[in-house]
């Protein structure tokens, strides 16, 4: 796979600052950093991956680990005015990644070969950004997982988990689905794609939550965005951020591709 550079990372970033359920820790009371955000007003924030198991997993091999710890989004891609509104960890279960079969290579993963970056937020306004990067075996395990969430049973598991969620919050939101294209499908890496949209009793929609999944040989980065009520500049610039942040994942990735003898194929920059 040829991933070259064009405007698919930039409409896939601008697209996606829209979030609901992420991969960090509890999701109920989110832990802040330091530099702590305020929590939304019009939408709960996504629910985030919990990171217990009840049976620990085997821990992934050094280069998987590297891998998928390069393929996260960090506080220092996006930068100022972006805080963290919860820490990163370790993905070691996948109780909340809507696994539709307990064969999908992701329930192998070593623990390690899955992490999750830090939620962050734009500031005080209502955008986050956050994603999980997966290091498989190979390419053929990595595009399994795509195909897993390019299915309608991820997609209904996903409805289910994020409208729980907000439920949970007393949103009085109904979760449903946008839409499961993008123009950029196919392109520079992005291989799925999803928008949900809580809806309010009279119809109308204060958010946008979405999902897009890149596959960079065999590593599969997912960005998670949310974005709420907003200025059309808040809009312009954290969407820049989110590309720019995307690319340097990408060139991080791409730098541990080129000296693993695993690659199969040659991954450049995002579009």
């Amino acid at each position: 796979m040829i991933i070259t550079r064009s405007r698919a990372g930039r409409a896939a970033a601008a697209a996606a600052v829209g979030l609901l359920a992420v991969a960090c820790s509890s999701g109920d009371d989110a832990a802040t950093s330091t530099t702590s955000a305020a929590a939304p007003s019009t939408t709960a924030p996504p629910d985030a991956t919990t990171s217990t198991t009840a049976a620990p997993a085997p821990a992934a091999d050094d280069e998987s680990i590297a891998l998928a710890v390069a393929g996260s989004i960090q506080l220092a891609d996006v930068g100022e005015p972006w805080v963290v509104y919860e820490e990163g960890t370790i993905v070691e279960s996948t109780d909340t990644l809507c696994v539709i079969d307990e064969d999908d290579p992701v329930a192998a993963l070593g623990v390690g070969a899955i992490q999750a970056g830090p939620y962050l937020q734009y500031g005080t306004e209502e955008v986050w950004v956050q994603s999980t990067s997966f290091a498989f075996d190979d390419v053929e395990d990595a595009q399994g997982w795509i195909d897993t969430v390019n299915s309608d049973a991820w997609v209904d598991c996903q409805v289910e988990r994020q409208q729980q969620h907000q439920d949970d919050q007393d949103m009085g939101v109904d979760v449903t689905v946008q839409t499961r294209t993008h123009d950029d499908l196919g392109v520079g890496g992005l291989e799925s794609y999803l928008e949900l949209t809580p809806e309010l009793p009279d119809g109308t929609s204060r958010a946008v939550f979405v999902f897009a999944f890149y596959r960079l040989d065999h590593v599969v980065i997912e960005i998670a965005t949310s974005v709420g009520q907003a200025e059309d500049a808040v809009h312009e610039s954290s969407s820049d951020d989110a590309y720019d942040a995307l690319l340097s994942v990408y060139d991080r990735v791409n730098a541990l591709l080129a000296a693993s003898p695993d690659t199969t194929t040659t991954a450049n920059a995002a579009g």
